[in-house]
């Protein structure tokens, strides 16, 4: 069985990363009851939603009070859920490994699949009141609350040979694109920005060879971006209207850099693959070390920040 794990960002700051002694004695743990496989958490005010391999979580963040949705308390079309996005007005996206994409919308589900929709690939992101998924080849799919609409990117630029997942905020979205046709413009990837109905290139860091870039998170108006790097290996690259790029090489180890969280104060959260998060501040990279805690020897899914600092790691 699997559980979430949840911690005081405070207690994390208090840990002197580095010192075993310290570390079992000073953090401060609530462990969720279990589940299956968690597989991605969202905030939605007082609450989170946890998606499983077993249905959806939802848990009040302050009492710890929870509910599981499945297919006999809830009408759940599949208990095999992936991701979800959240929109402003509180409708629920779920992406699912048999059902395709899932919409709860005031208690009532509705199932899109390749039957009834274009879409392919379930991974919902949301931009705004926008959901937008990843399609076939050279496109993507977007939906406004009434009607579906592929979006050919060729269209927006030229050389297109890959789209990598979206990524949506209030008003934007960015995708990164991957184009290795080799032409005369050609740089390998471009990450491309939409706001106000209008598609711009932004123009990768210069002197670095960068062939896949893929957004993964945002805070105070600054993107993450995880990708790689011809010379350099893995990087996480930060834009606000500049770059500024990190060497995943630093950490010492290897992380799973998909699951970049940030927290209130803008210091970035990376679980790794050797049961060790780490922990950039603006300056250094810190090591948190698991053992003698209750993820000691875990394999960590999911990691989520939520508005109060608290950050949440499933396992």
């Amino acid at each position: 069985m699997y559980k979430i794990y949840v911690l005081l960002i405070a207690a994390l700051a208090a840990w002197n990363f580095g010192i075993p002694e310290l570390r079992a004695q000073q953090s401060e743990w609530v462990i969720y009851p279990d589940m299956k496989t968690i597989t991605d958490i969202a905030q939605e005010g007082d609450f989170l939603w946890i998606t499983s391999t077993g249905g959806v979580a939802k848990l009040n963040r302050h009492t710890l009070e929870s509910t599981l949705l499945t297919k006999a308390n809830a009408g759940l079309p599949d208990h095999n859920i992936w991701t979800i996005a959240i929109q402003p007005d509180g409708k629920k996206w779920f992406g699912t490994q048999f059902h395709g994409l899932m919409l709860l919308d005031n208690n009532e589900w509705t199932v899109f699949t390749s039957e009834n929709s274009p879409v392919r690939v379930p991974y919902p992101v949301v931009q705004g009141n926008n959901v937008w998924l990843r399609g076939n080849g050279d496109t993507l799919i977007h939906y406004d609350g009434q009607k579906w609409e592929v979006v050919d990117m060729s269209t927006v630029t030229e050389g297109v040979d890959k789209i990598g997942f979206p990524y949506g905020t209030n008003s934007s979205l960015w995708v990164g694109i991957s184009s290795l046709s080799g032409g005369a413009n050609s740089v390998g990837t471009a990450v491309y920005h939409l706001s106000n109905d209008t598609w711009s290139s932004i123009p990768l860091p210069s002197g670095m060879s960068i062939t896949t870039i893929t957004p993964v998170a945002s805070r105070n108006g600054a993107l993450w971006f995880y990708g790689a790097d011809k010379e350099i290996g893995q990087v996480l690259m930060r834009y606000d209207g500049t770059w500024t790029t990190l060497s995943i090489k630093d950490i010492g180890f290897a992380v799973k850099a998909y699951l970049l969280t940030i927290d209130s104060t803008g210091r970035l959260w990376l679980p790794s693959v050797e049961n060790v998060i780490a922990r950039y501040d603006g300056t250094t990279w810190q090591t948190l070390d698991l053992k003698n805690t209750p993820l000691d020897s875990a394999n960590i899914t999911s990691m989520f920040t939520d508005s109060d600092g608290i950050v949440s790691l499933a396992s």
